[in-house]
């Protein structure tokens, strides 16, 4: 009777560290403006399955986090404000992982602005995020590590230079660099499968670059490994894309512009 009970008793104290382990974390999927209803972030997506299959390794439970999309301040700020008290529905201990799209970074941005509980944000990946550091700055009390990534041959992600393309030198944020198959990824192209299979493994391949710098860039291929460089060429490639900004800008308000010749 007494080995009886004592069976029961390990079993279920598995079970509740196996509970547990599954609520510890949670991952969240935010899209962007105009993306509520696109497919990326919903189950059966590639993507969406793709990172699923990712964390169903650590057991840890994904979700989407649906907003209105529109493009506006206001409805970011509301979106905030309403990922924050998601969050805050989950028992204290849990940490979270947020991965977004343009400006779902923001929206997730804001609700770290928000939270209080040091470091409950273990990961943060954005996907082309537009920055605005006077009004989307994460909170590095929060937030653990704050993966910004993108690609210089994205024109929406800075709105035709109204937007920076990279945040500036601080503690725990990473700005990557990326091509795939040799190409920069266009602002829809930043959540294709290729990212999907080496984004939650980002921590793990630049651990040993993180005290040198946070500028990365990454190569990502079909059926190899991640190429990953410290990106010793970023300030000429800054200069580049402000001038190429500069180009756009003069031509679209050119009162002879026609709109072409605009692509590259």
């Amino acid at each position: 009777m007494h080995k009886i009970f004592l069976l029961l008793l390990i079993f279920t104290s598995l079970s509740k560290s196996n509970s547990q382990k599954i609520e510890n974390t949670v991952a969240i999927l935010i899209h962007g403006t105009w993306g509520s209803n696109s497919r990326w972030h919903q189950p059966g997506n590639i993507f969406y399955e793709t990172i699923k299959s990712h964390l169903l390794k650590e057991q840890i439970k994904l979700i989407s986090f649906n907003w209105s999309g529109k493009l506006c301040y206001i409805k970011r700020q509301e979106a905030g404000v309403n990922l924050a008290n998601l969050i805050h529905s989950y028992p204290a201990s849990t940490n979270f992982i947020l991965i977004s799209h343009s400006h779902g970074g923001n929206v997730g941005i804001i609700a770290s602005q928000i939270l209080t509980t040091p470091d409950q944000i273990k990961s943060f990946y954005s996907l082309g995020l537009p920055i605005d550091t006077q009004n989307y700055l994460p909170n590095m009390q929060v937030v653990q590590n704050f993966y910004h990534i993108f690609s210089f041959g994205d024109i929406h992600q800075t709105v035709f230079g109204m937007h920076e393309r990279i945040f500036p030198n601080l503690k725990g944020v990473y700005n990557i660099n990326v091509e795939v198959n040799g190409i920069r990824p266009q602002h829809e192209d930043l959540h294709v499968i290729q990212i999907a299979k080496w984004l939650l493994e980002i921590d793990q391949v630049i651990k040993n670059f993180k005290n040198h710098s946070n500028h990365f860039f990454v190569k990502l291929y079909d059926n190899c490994k991640p190429a990953i460089t410290l990106d010793n060429q970023i300030k000429q490639k800054l200069d580049y894309d402000k001038h190429w900004h500069e180009r756009i800008q003069t031509s679209l308000l050119s009162p002879y512009s026609s709109g072409r010749g605009l692509t590259r």
